[in-house]
């Protein structure tokens, strides 16, 4: 049931329990949701309420409303997470896995190469456990030694190639829709334990949409390997 079909079931008694609050709560972490859409859910149940009123059922509603929108009003949950993090200084490879480990529903990859075991094992765990995972990269870089990508391919994870001349350099990963990992550094030993490199991980929704349509972009038009 979507978020608008259990504010609905919730008014059918007038009162929002607390299982209900944790439904409402627990679709709020299964979809990000912006600031707009919260709002745009208070007014919809605004309206649904001003619907509902009569003389006799007034203080329940009243009630109601004041519990749903004190849920669907937490922006305190939608606190942004930024940050930065630089090879010879902080340990990139496992501030990748750790990112990787945490995607309940969604992987989409989108990487210049993937040469790193250590990575390439949490992708493959994750791909196993259910986690829809989904990969775009070059193809000058499928053959390179100690590429991952057909021991991607048998396993069973989608891939897909660029097959024009121009690269796919991009180097990014999108984690649940909700979170973004990109920057310099490609997924592979030599960018974790030799080069200078950096990533950013946040969580910022404008950024992360941004991303998911470039991904898209990519993913609709480029061949299945």
């Amino acid at each position: 049931m979507d978020l608008k079909g259990i504010i609905d079931e919730s008014l059918k008694d007038n009162f929002l329990s607390r299982e209900e609050a944790h439904e409402i709560l627990e679709g709020l972490g299964k979809h990000y949701l912006s600031p707009k859409d919260r709002v745009d859910l208070i007014k919809y149940a605004i309206n649904l309420a001003s619907e509902k009123t009569t003389s006799d059922n007034y203080s329940y509603i009243f009630k109601w409303i004041k519990k749903v929108t004190q849920v669907l009003g937490d922006f305190g949950s939608d606190q942004q997470h930024n940050n930065a993090y630089f090879s010879h200084q902080d340990d990139i490879r496992n501030h990748v896995i750790k990112s990787i480990m945490e995607a309940k529903q969604s992987l989409d990859i989108c990487l210049f190469t993937i040469s790193e075991n250590q990575i390439a094992d949490a992708i493959i765990k994750q791909n196993q456990s259910g986690v829809k995972v989904r990969i775009v990269t070059d193809d000058e870089k499928i053959m390179d030694k100690g590429s991952d990508i057909f021991r991607f391919k048998h396993k069973g994870i989608p891939v897909k190639i660029d097959t024009n001349r121009s690269l796919m350099h991009h180097k990014f990963a999108i984690i649940d829709e909700k979170k973004l990992i990109t920057g310099s550094y490609n997924w592979t030993r030599s960018a974790s334990e030799v080069n200078n490199e950096n990533i950013v991980i946040t969580d910022n929704y404008r950024i992360v949409a941004s991303f998911n349509d470039e991904f898209i972009r990519l993913w609709d038009f480029m061949e299945s390997l």
